[in-house]
C-alpha cells in the first residue's frame, strides 16, 4: 500500500501541473514554488532506481506502534517486497517478529522486532542510522541487499484507511480474542464475524494485529498481506483516485507518520515501474514454522532470564531462506528440484553419539521430505567435531547431495560404505546437534506465547553473548 501512495504522489503532481496549464493565465507570476517543483519532477528525465542494475529492487516495509504505544519502536510487521523492473514480477515475503537473531556488530541477541528499538536507543544519539542494524539483519536472513525502506506507524495506518472511507476484507472464520492489547497495559476483546466487512482504520489495525486465534502469528502475517491487497483495491477505486482533496490529505498523513529513504526525484521512476505491475499475480510467502514446508522451527531460550518462545531456521542457518529469495520470481524451479529429489529416493544415515531425542532429529528431516535412519557411531562422529560433513558413496543422486550440503553448509567427502545400499552418511558437530534437538514439535507448542519481548516494566529483553 505504501508503494501505491507513491503513485498518488505522482498523480498529485500531475494534477498540479494540469491546474497550472489550464487555470493560470500568468504562469511566470502566479505559479507557486510547489507547482514548479512538481512540474520539474514530472517532466525531467527519470532517475534510475537502486537495484535496477541487478534487475531486482528490494524494498523493506515496516510497521510499528509509534508514539503512545507500549514498545513503540518494535517493528512487528517486517515485509520484504521485491520487484523485477524488466518483467515486473513482484513478491511479498513476511518475516515473523519472533525470529531470534544477533544484532550486527553488538554480540547481542534478541527477537528481530526489537532490533530497530536497539538502534534508536544506541545509535541515534551518536548521529548514526538507527535503522541500519535491522537492514543488515534482514540482508543476512534473506541474502538480499535492501535498496529502500518505508516505515509506517499505527496512527498513520488508521488515518490512511479512514481517509479511504475504509477497506473491504474477507474474514474466513469468526475471530474472538479476549486478550487484545488495550490502553495502559490492559486487555480488551476483539471480535469479528466470518464474512465480508467494510472496516474503518481502527478495526483494520486490530484485524492486522490480532494473534490469540487459530494460526497465531503466522495467520496474522497472512492477514497483513490481505490488508495490503484490500487497501490497494480501495485506493484505486474511482471515488478515491480522482479526488485531489483525498490525495492531499494522504500526503499530509504520510508526512507525519511515514519514514522512507525514497527521494522525491525517484518518484517518477517508481510511477513508471508500478504502472506495469500486476498486483494480482504477486508471489506472497510467510516465513513460518507450521506449514509442511516451513523453513523455520520453534525453539525456546532464556531471554532476559525469562523462558521465551523463539523461531529459528530449521537447519541452523539461512541457506534455505536465501534459496527461497533467490528464486522468489520463479518458484517452479524449487518445485522441480523437490521433484527430482523425490525421484532419487536416497538412503540417508545420520550418525550420532547417543540415543537421546533422536526421534526429534528424524522429525526434522521428515519435514524436509527425507526419511533417514539413525546410527550411534561415536568413532565416525569424531570426524565432525568442527564442521558438518556428508560422506557420499559413488552415485548419481546429485540433487539430494546438493540440497543437503547447501541446507546444512556441509563439507562433502567421498567414502565407500559397508552397506552398498547407503547413499549418504551425515554427521554434525555436537553443538549443532544440540540446537536441532532443542526444536519443539508443533503439537507440543503453545503458539500464543510468541509476543514475549518486553518485561513487566516495558523494557526490551536482550541476551548478551
Amino acid at each position: 500500500f505504501l508503494l501505491i501512495i507513491l503513485i498518488f504522489s505522482g498523480y498529485f503532481f500531475y494534477k498540479l501541473n494540469s491546474f497550472e496549464k489550464n487555470n493560470l493565465s500568468n504562469k511566470s507570476e502566479e505559479t507557486s514554488s510547489l507547482m514548479s517543483t512538481a512540474k520539474e519532477v514530472i517532466t525531467k528525465e527519470k532517475k534510475s532506481l537502486k537495484g535496477e542494475d541487478k534487475n531486482r529492487i528490494n524494498i523493506l516495509l515496516l510497521g510499528m506502534g509509534g508514539e503512545g504505544h507500549n514498545g513503540q519502536y518494535l517493528t512487528d510487521t517486517i515485509i520484504l517486497a521485491s520487484i523485477n523492473p524488466t518483467t515486473y514480477k513482484t513478491s511479498l515475503v513476511s518475516i515473523p517478529r519472533d525470529l531470534y537473531v544477533e544484532i550486527p556488530e553488538s554480540k547481542i541477541y534478541t527477537k528481530i522486532n526489537a532490533v530497530y528499538a536497539y538502534g534508536k536507543k544506541n545509535l541515534e544519539s551518536k548521529n548514526l542510522d538507527a535503522l541500519s542494524p535491522l537492514k543488515k539483519t534482514v540482508e543476512k536472513i534473506t541474502g538480499q541487499n535492501i535498496d529502500y525502506h518505508l516505515m509506517l506507524d499505527f496512527e498513520g495506518f488508521k488515518k490512511i484507511i479512514d481517509e479511504l472511507n475504509g477497506i473491504i476484507i474477507q474474514v474466513e472464520n469468526d475471530i474472538v480474542d479476549h486478550n487484545y492489547p488495550g490502553p495502559n497495559r490492559s486487555y480488551e476483546t476483539f471480535e469479528i464475524k466470518k464474512g465480508t466487512h467494510l472496516v474503518d482504520g481502527n478495526t483494520a489495525l486490530k484485524y492486522a494485529r490480532v494473534r490469540h486465534v487459530s494460526g497465531g502469528d503466522f495467520a496474522r502475517l497472512k492477514r497483513q498481506q490481505e490488508i495490503i491487497s484490500a487497501t490497494k483495491r480501495r485506493s484505486l477505486s474511482i471515488e478515491n483516485f480522482i479526488n485531489p482533496i483525498k490525495l492531499i490529505n494522504l500526503l499530509e498523513i504520510l508526512e507525519e507518520n511515514l519514514q522512507t529513504d525514497i527521494k522525491i526525484n525517484e518518484i517518477p521512476a517508481f510511477i513508471e515501474l508500478f504502472k506495469n505491475i500486476n498486483t494480482y499475480k504477486m508471489n506472497t510467502r510467510v516465513l513460518d514454522a507450521w506449514s509442511p514446508n516451513s523453513l523455520l522451527a520453534v525453539s525456546h531460550i532464556l531471554l532476559g532470564n525469562v523462558n521465551a518462545f523463539i523461531l529459528v531456521p530449521r537447519t541452523g542457518n539461512y541457506e534455505e531462506i536465501h534459496n527461497l529469495f533467490n528464486n522468489i520470481f520463479e518458484l517452479d524451479k524449487l518445485e522441480k528440484v523437490a521433484s527430482e529429489i523425490e525421484k532419487e529416493k536416497a538412503k540417508i544415515v545420520l550418525v550420532v553419539n547417543d540415543d537421546k531425542n533422536n526421534q526429534q532429529l528424524q522429525n526434522i528431516f521428515k519435514k524436509m521430505n527425507y526419511e533417514i535412519s539413525i546410527e550411534i557411531n561415536p568413532k565416525l562422529t569424531k570426524n565432525c567435531e568442527k564442521e558438518t560433513k556428508i560422506f557420499s558413496s559413488i552415485n548419481n543422486k546429485f540433487y539430494t547431495l546438493d540440497d543437503l550440503s547447501t541446507k546444512f553448509e556441509a563439507t562433502v567427502e567421498e567414502k565407500s560404505f559397508d552397506d552398498p545400499f547407503t547413499d549418504f552418511i551425515i554427521c554434525f558437530p555436537l553443538t549443532e546437534i544440540e540446537k536441532l534437538k532443542k526444536q519443539i514439535n508443533q503439537s507440543d507448542v503453545n503458539e500464543f506465547e510468541g509476543g514475549l519481548i518486553l518485561d513487566n516494566s516495558g523494557n526490551i529483553l536482550y541476551n548478551k553473548n
